[in-house]
């Protein structure tokens, strides 16, 4: 959309909404069908005054006051109700509504609104999200749900009706469901707001109800605000992602509006800029089929009678189709994930951001880890700093991390972009340092192999599910620790344990042979911790890798090299110092420098084709450490100034820049190329190979089978072979050309996927086109090696290899 003209102008006008004049004033106290009507505009004290005139006054427990769609308004914070007794009436009819706010849906929770008791009619939120309504006639409940309906950090309006015959129920004045259960409406005898038994995580405002059944157009006056002649409250949301593209718009009208005016693009400035826009008699527009993945916006201006009301610009993202994994066999990069935040949980305030002055937040802001949106947008972060998988903090069966991951991250829509693995989490399954307890290890894996492994996104190296195990090298160091770590290999068998065992200098081959790769976590108490934020640091880190690399791969076992953008855990315990992210006692650093240079210069050259190229950080968003490189808002410049009483106990005078997207841009350009010498370009690929052994594969022009280059395997003597390797991910076809000239029978060309030789040639064997499909979504290592005997030497004595291609299955 380019200009005002291309705005959709359809032009739909039906009869002004005349409502009959007893209709104007429903909003009040004077209508007899009223029995009770808390506004929440009492502001103080453990009482909400019934407005209705009945003296239905509510005692308050565990609540605080806010500010609500008109007035004030109660909030429940994951606790606390309301009561009032002697609430009778007879009338064979009924209306419960309210503003209704979710600060977010807690997993698996039913969460109550409004109870009219015992049972006679009830608004709540099931488990699963939906909003159900119910009534009781003739004895037994029947009842309305609707999924998909409710939404978080926003204002809804929820009204429950019977009138005798049928049940309605109604979201911003949209009826959504209805049925005809037949009976009579039991007896009354008590009010409540929130819940004991099922509490409430949000807030409620203008809660009323009625002995009769108020109809649509009475349902969208109580919509409506009498200080406020602008369309309000959109649906979708302002800010919304993920919609759906045949979404239907709605808003609250403007008190007294009598026509609607809407302007509708894809065009921020068309929206705003527009005269002609979409004439509606209902607060309500369908737009039609919209494109995936595209930022939309539109205006509402309100007619009251005598003058137009123009509205603010709101917009949303439609949803995109989720894509596929895609991995070239570069460096594969993983970040620690905490699937924890939330009202009722962890708070990204709660930590050193949340201290600074001004305050530095996520650009997503105090989120919930189980939101759609927030996944979605997660998942779009990892891709801009070419992240592959996310290892994700898991503290045991049906946690809230467990219920996020199983229920949120693995099902979203757009999961199958990024691969998943397990960061077991030993502080919260296996006790104390001191004296741990290994009874949950093996059960825990049963859960994970039942709910987790086999999921088509779960991370698997050579078909075999990746788990991350923290501070093995202090729960794994001796012997009822090694009896349990045998226990579990043994009944599986399959698993590639990835431990958190290095920390400091001198690392040992005797603690690396129980595992199939070893890292750290902890970046900062094994180097910035005693050298601050230095160069000294990453000298230090780069001795601690070196000689941790030397002592597993001397034993056949992979390195994982592993980074940080800084640490500063002061927002949640006290007794250790900052490490900003420039280099402190460089005047001239600038924030980034220290994460840039630790990956360019010091963890990126120690990636390990032993285990899958893996590069760690520490970490994507554990905001409480300072660890994280998830985008803050990049809007509060740069600070060291905090809000405790000196000022700078958090900081310790050091600066917090809001950085917004830097970090994860630094990642994606450290990590985006590994390639060794000319590889890539002599097999004719984007592919990336490492190449090991006694002497290296090289590229070279004396010999080939297309465009002028091939791969030659290394100049390797008796019993010595040479290795060329890369790693591709999911399913594919596999093909390239090769050629041999070596002692027939004794030395070899072999090809290997995943371990397994699918072919070999020996002797003088002239270029010959191969091709292997792979059938499954795992990490798959291809590997060429030039393996020579005892016996003499004959020929050319090497390999070659060329145009190779890797073709993803669609």
């Amino acid at each position: 959309m380019t200009n005002t003209a291309d705005l959709k102008t359809w032009l739909f006008v039906s009869s002004v909404l005349a409502l009959p004049l007893v209709l104007t004033c429903i909003a009040g106290a004077s209508d007899a069908g009223l029995v009770g009507w808390w506004t929440f505009d009492d502001g103080y004290g453990t009482t909400a005054i019934d407005s209705s005139g009945h003296g239905f006054d509510i005692s308050l427990h565990n609540t605080t006051w806010e500010n609500g769609v008109l007035g004030g308004a109660l909030h429940f914070h994951g606790a606390g109700n309301g009561h009032v007794g002697n609430f009778s009436y007879s009338n064979n009819a009924i209306t419960v509504c309210a503003w209704v706010w979710h600060d977010s849906f807690r997993i698996s929770k039913i969460e109550r609104y409004v109870t009219v008791a015992p049972e006679v009619a009830v608004i709540r939120k099931e488990g699963n999200g939906s909003l159900h309504f119910y009534i009781k006639t003739n004895g037994s409940l029947r009842h309305l749900w609707v999924s998909g309906v409710l939404a978080e950090g926003r204002w809804q309006h929820i009204a429950g009706i019977w009138d005798g015959l049928t049940q309605r129920l109604y979201v911003d004045g949209v009826e959504i469901a209805s049925q005809e259960p037949g009976g009579v409406l039991g007896n009354t005898s008590s009010v409540e707001i929130g819940s004991v038994g099922e509490p409430f995580n949000g807030m409620l405002d203008e809660v009323r109800i009625y002995n009769r059944a108020l109809v649509k157009a009475e349902i969208q006056i109580l919509l409506q605000r009498e200080d406020s002649p602008f369309a309000s409250n959109p649906t979708p949301p302002d800010g919304a992602s993920l919609v759906d593209t045949d979404v239907t718009l709605n808003w609250t009208p403007g008190f007294g509006a009598q026509l609607h005016r809407v302007y509708f693009g894809d065009n921020l400035d068309d929206v705003k800029n527009a005269a002609q826009g979409i004439l509606q008699s209902t607060p309500s527009f369908t737009p039609g089929a919209l494109e995936q993945g595209k930022a939309h916006y539109w205006r509402v201006d309100e007619f009251d009678g005598a003058t137009w009301h123009r509205g603010d610009i709101w917009s949303f993202t439609t949803a995109r189709v989720g894509g596929e994994w895609t991995y070239d066999g570069g460096i594969l990069v993983g970040a620690y994930y905490y699937p924890w935040y939330g009202p009722a949980t962890h708070r990204v305030s709660e930590s050193l951001r949340g201290h600074l002055v001004p305050e530095q937040t996520a650009e997503l802001g105090e989120y919930d880890s189980s939101s759609a949106e927030v996944i979605a947008g997660h998942i779009d972060y990892s891709h801009r700093a070419n992240i592959h998988f996310w290892a994700c903090s898991w503290w045991g069966p049906q946690t809230n991390e467990d219920n996020i991951l199983r229920n949120c991250i693995l099902p979203h829509e757009y999961a199958g972009e990024l691969r998943y693995a397990i960061l077991y989490e030993s502080t919260g399954r296996l006790g104390s340092f001191s004296n741990p307890d290994y009874s949950n290890l093996s059960s825990d894996f049963r859960y994970l192999t039942a709910n987790c492994f086999g999921n088509p996104n779960y991370l698997k190296i050579k078909g075999r599910p990746v788990v991350f195990i923290y501070l093995t090298r202090v729960y794994f160091r001796n012997t009822p620790s090694y009896d349990a770590l045998a226990a579990l290999r043994v009944e599986f068998p399959d698993l590639y344990i990835i431990a958190d065992d290095i920390f400091g200098r001198n690392y040992s081959s005797a603690s690396v042979r129980k595992w199939d790769a070893v890292t750290a976590y902890d970046v900062y108490g094994q180097t910035l911790q005693s050298y601050g934020s230095t160069r000294a640091a990453l000298d230090q880190l780069e001795r601690i890798l070196s000689e941790a690399k030397m002592a597993a791969n001397g034993v056949g076992v992979g390195l994982i090299p592993f980074a940080t953008p800084g640490f500063n855990d002061k927002g949640v315990r006290g007794g250790h110092n900052g490490a900003p992210r420039y280099f402190e006692n460089e005047s001239t650093s600038v924030e980034g420098d220290l994460f840039r240079a630790m990956l360019r210069d010091v963890v990126v050259p120690q990636v390990d084709p032993l285990a899958a190229n893996i590069l760690m950080v520490t970490s994507f968003n554990e905001w409480h450490e300072d660890t994280q490189i998830e985008p803050t808002a990049g809007t509060g410049g740069s600070t060291n100034i905090d809000d405790s009483a000196a000022g700078s106990d958090y900081t310790q005078g050091d600066y917090y820049v809001d950085y917004g997207y830097l970090y994860l841009d630094i990642l994606s350009e450290q990590t985006s190329f590994l390639q060794i010498d000319s590889l890539p370009e002599a097999l004719d690929t984007n592919l990336h190979f490492t190449t090991g052994g006694a002497a290296d594969w090289i590229g070279q022009t004396a010999t080939y089978y297309h465009d002028g280059d091939a791969a030659q395997s290394g100049d390797i003597t008796h019993e010595q072979q040479s290795l060329l390797q890369t790693t591709v991910g999911g399913a594919g076809t596999v093909s390239f050309y090769w050629k041999v000239s070596s002692e027939t029978l004794c030395d070899f060309l072999v090809f290997y996927i995943d371990g397994s030789v699918q072919d070999r040639i020996s002797g003088s064997v002239d270029w010959r086109r191969m091709t292997y499909e792979i059938t499954d979504s795992d990490l798959h290592a291809l590997e060429w090696r030039y393996t020579k005997d005892a016996g003499t030497n004959s020929r050319s004595d090497c390999g070659w290899v060329d145009k190779v291609e890797w073709v993803p299955s669609p």
